[in-house]
């Protein structure tokens, strides 16, 4: 099924090209096969292709050089681009996330360039406070923060919400150690418009994670608000028949309409030719 690419009326530049930049320097940096668990760019300067302010960019390079996910970093030219690439290893908190009875996925980052376009996208689309559900180190919670929104990360593993805690500091946002289905989203209800990331694939039960979500929003009074859910391309999930890269079933179920995807490279998909397809959804 085709899905329209997301268009994206950010205040703040070319948002599109900040995406195929970032897809296109995981291919260069892929090439390379680099030997460590984790490997993740971030450009060294701003520039034509990745336009971002000099503070912003900063505080993403801060933030991977204060995160002890991160052991080393060397600098080198992607896509014509010069980046500093911060390498890691990130199984302790992997190992961590599974040990969970409700854990409905295991840690495995989102870019922190792919996090920032991410929160630039759902800025431009006029949301004003971010929720990152299952949010590991708080990497989106974090971009959204330095863009100014209302941002909050739950998690349910303690060991990642206090290391999400500690990376807080560096830009003010709400870091809270809990199971996503059984928060009080009545103590962050802002008025703000809203819009919640939801990182498990559905074929992984981030489908029933999203439902009760969705109930304990409804409990607290809360509006319907926007929704990103991480999708995937992989042959070894099975589709959904109703499309949506998993989330198709969940969509319709909940009265959401397909608002876009935007396609952006994560830890999981580094050695994939696919990157992880980012699904916008609303109410109509």
């Amino acid at each position: 099924m085709d899905e329209p690419a997301l268009e994206s009326t950010a205040p703040s530049g070319p948002v599109d090209t900040l995406a195929k930049t970032v897809c296109c320097i995981k291919r260069d940096l892929a090439s390379s096969r680099p030997a460590a668990q984790i490997a993740e760019p971030v450009p060294a300067v701003p520039s034509d292709e990745f336009q971002i302010p000099g503070d912003d960019l900063q505080l993403l390079h801060r933030f991977a050089s204060e995160n002890p996910i991160y052991r080393d970093s060397h600098e080198s030219v992607l896509h014509g681009i010069r980046c500093i690439v911060y390498e890691g290893d990130a199984n302790k908190y992997w190992l961590g996330s599974i040990l969970h009875e409700a854990s409905r996925a295991p840690f495995s980052p989102t870019w922190i360039a792919s996090a920032y376009v991410l929160a630039r996208l759902v800025k431009g689309l006029g949301y004003r406070q971010v929720i990152d559900v299952g949010s590991g180190d708080g990497r989106i919670a974090f971009c959204a923060s330095v863009l100014g929104m209302d941002a909050h990360g739950i998690e349910i593993d303690a060991e990642l919400a206090r290391l999400q805690e500690q990376l807080s500091r560096l830009s003010s946002f709400g870091a809270h150690c809990a199971d996503a289905t059984e928060f009080d989203y009545a103590m962050m209800d802002s008025g703000l418009p809203a819009v919640v990331f939801v990182g498990g694939l559905a074929q992984m039960g981030g489908d029933v994670m999203a439902s009760g979500i969705m109930d304990r929003l409804a409990a607290a009074g809360r509006k319907m608000p926007g929704w990103v859910f991480a999708g995937t391309m992989s042959p070894k999930y099975a589709p959904d028949p109703e499309g949506m890269h998993g989330w198709g079933r969940t969509m319709r179920r909940a009265g959401l309409r397909h608002a876009g995807t935007a396609a952006l490279p994560s830890a999981w998909t580094f050695n994939h030719a696919d990157d992880t397809q980012y699904v916008f959804a609303s109410k109509p």
